[in-house]
């Protein structure tokens, strides 16, 4: 499966590449798949960096620097300008330098291995755990809190805190991989709840819920008060041009320099393209029989191998259609269920209001009945206050 979908993604780059007229230099996954924390209906984050021809940077109208080519339950792909990329470098932008260090690789070219080398020089500390701080910072406040958690948002919290320590410790960009920031970062009392959490997260769904883990959340708010206060000691640093913008002309340089050897090559390939015909023609009767059912053969393998994609989109199109058909009775069943709490909460706001409303009337009546019974008590205006059941009657008021 996995085998196949890299066989798509790496068509749908040359699909990019003929029709938006670019080349790639480089294609990654992004995401929970290069984090290792993917759940089994993950999506595939595809991001990549693109340079267009020359002509198209000396123009006074700039060309749009970003690509956003498909986004569906499968597939997420979009990428950036290699002029955007290096702005975002200058700026040591944690999202570009994390699109560099991915472990997984749809596709690279020498210019990729430039870009990297270079990219090292302009990596700021401080910027990396500020954007770490913050990403945490804002996910545990808005998914943390609740008593149900959903597993990938532990993750997205905990793997931040955890790139941010890195970053601290060793002044350069942290491991795109889960595991290895868990191993090297968390405290040791924490590791065995991590694994556990981490196993049912990549055998759920991506909306599987966790009970608030005390733990975790107390480490979680520990790290965010400790960065907070480091990131007012850290200093930020000056970066230069240079090495970019060498970096830059080097690599449309380097396409110009093919395009001019281009009518070489084309004359070349034609020259072979002859001496090909000509040895057919030289070929026996056999051979060229040969050679047919060696082109017919090839053929119906191509074939054999597009239905078989197919077949393997069509059983994804109903996974993914049975998933949703799920999740969307999750949903449904926690929406009903939401009303009914809802609803058991108001009726008891009512009873209790019910409840306070008539102790004070009680209380007023009672009040106003022990006040009358004072001053008939006081001018002596009825007889009848000389007598026993009276004075009983008024006693078990007053001890009301």
């Amino acid at each position: 499966m996995e085998r196949n979908m890299k066989k798509i993604i790496c068509e749908k780059l040359k699909e990019i590449e003929n029709k938006e007229n670019v080349k790639i230099i480089l294609a990654v996954e992004s995401g929970s798949r290069a984090w290792g924390f993917e759940s089994i209906d993950s999506d595939y984050d595809v991001r990549f960096i693109y340079v267009r021809k020359t002509n198209d940077y000396l123009k006074l109208e700039d060309a749009r620097d970003v690509i956003e080519w498909q986004l569906d339950d499968v597939l997420d792909i979009n990428g950036w300008d290699l002029k955007k990329a290096l702005k975002l470098i200058y700026k040591s932008n944690p999202s570009i330098f994390e699109w560099l260090s991915s472990p997984i690789i749809y596709k690279e070219t020498e210019e990729a291995y430039w870009l990297r080398n270079v990219a090292k020089k302009y990596f700021s500390t401080k910027t990396s755990i500020y954007h770490y701080y913050n990403m945490a910072k804002g996910n545990y406040r808005m998914y943390l809190q609740e008593e149900n958690i959903r597993l990938k948002k532990y993750f997205y919290v905990l793997r931040p805190i955890l790139a941010a320590s890195y970053v601290e410790k060793n002044n350069k960009q942290a491991p795109m991989e889960f595991l290895d920031l868990m191993n090297l970062e968390l405290p040791d009392n924490l590791k065995k709840i991590v694994e556990n959490l981490l196993e049912k997260k990549k055998s759920n769904i991506e909306m599987g819920l966790h009970a608030k883990i005390l733990e975790l959340n107390d480490y979680v708010e520990e790290r965010l008060v400790y960065y907070k206060k480091k990131l007012e000691m850290l200093k930020s640093c000056d970066n230069n041009w240079d090495e970019l913008e060498k970096l830059f002309l080097n690599i449309l340089y380097k396409d110009e320099k093919k395009n001019l050897t281009d009518n070489e090559i084309v004359k070349s390939e034609k020259k072979e393209v002859f001496i090909e015909k000509q040895k057919e023609k030289k070929l026996t009767k056999k051979e060229r029989k040969n050679l047919f059912y060696n082109e017919i053969r090839k053929r119906e393998r191509e074939e054999i191998e597009r239905i078989y994609i197919e077949k393997e989109k069509e059983k994804q199109r109903e996974k993914r259609k049975l998933f949703y058909n799920e999740k969307r009775k999750i949903e449904k069943k926690e929406e009903k269920q939401e009303k009914i709490e809802r609803k058991e909460i108001k009726e008891t706001i009512k009873f209790i209001l019910k409840s306070i409303l008539i102790l004070i009337v009680v209380i007023i009546v009672i009040k106003y009945i022990y006040e009358i019974l004072a001053i008939l008590f006081f001018f002596g205006i009825i007889g009848v206050l000389s007598s026993a059941p009276f004075w009983v009657i008024l006693l078990i008021i007053f001890l009301l």
